[in-house]
């Protein structure tokens, strides 16, 4: 009796190297999707590879360092001169000013030749009620009503800030008026920063009293 070995069907001999094929392109097709750039994030499963085959380790894409900023452009810093405003009477057309030099305090406020120095400049501070403190640039100190007082004729003076009522003052338009004049009005008293008697000769020193409307009480505020 002959011996003979039993051959597979063609159609299984077809499968077998059909399978392994598929196999070899679910594994490539697995590790492109770990390299290619774009992909969606989502992990990957790789099919367990053919026996004797080793894969090669993924290497991620190289990230891009974000390009250097340029350095800011510094500031400007205002010169004391330039720093403020000038509150000059509509009368008179002279500046307020801190009699006797800029420092000491409780001096007066007066009005003066205008010249171009931080004696002559006050900063205006935001308060609240729309209120704001007025501060001479050069001292650092505030536009004062003496002693808080209330009564017509208390003398103004400069005095360290203090948040007080009697350091703040209240803008208010004069009624028919194009220059862009206003009252400076005490908050704690309801006055007006006021030029005695209408005078108008330098080293006037200021004063608060009853809001009249006159032009010795209208003041123009500028660079």
């Amino acid at each position: 009796m002959a011996l003979y070995s039993r051959q597979p069907p063609p159609r299984d001999r077809w499968l077998i190297p059909g399978a392994l094929g598929f196999l070899a392109l679910a594994v490539l097709f697995a590790a492109a999707m770990q390299v290619l750039p774009g992909g969606t994030g989502a992990p990957v499963t790789q099919p367990a590879a053919a026996a004797g085959t080793t894969s090669a380790p993924s290497t991620p894409p190289p990230s891009r360092s974000p390009a250097p900023k340029p350095p800011p452009t510094p500031s400007p810093t205002p010169s004391p001169t330039a720093d403020g405003v000038r509150i000059r009477s509509a009368l008179t057309g002279l500046c307020l000013a801190v009699a006797g030099g800029v420092d000491p305090e409780g001096a007066a406020v007066e009005q003066d030749t205008c010249v171009d120095g931080p004696g002559q400049r006050w900063r205006l501070v935001a308060a609240d009620g729309g209120a704001a403190t007025v501060v001479n640039v050069a001292s650092g100190k505030c536009l004062d009503v003496s002693g808080a007082a209330t009564d017509d004729g208390t003398r103004v003076q400069q005095w360290s800030c203090t948040g007080g009522a009697n350091q703040k003052w209240r803008p208010q338009p004069v009624a028919g008026d194009q220059s862009g004049a206003v009252q400076l009005v005490a908050v704690h008293s309801g006055k007006c920063l006021d030029l005695p008697a209408q005078q108008t000769g330098t080293g006037s020193a200021l004063q608060e009293w009853s809001c009249t409307g006159g032009a010795n009480q209208h003041w123009t505020v500028a660079r």
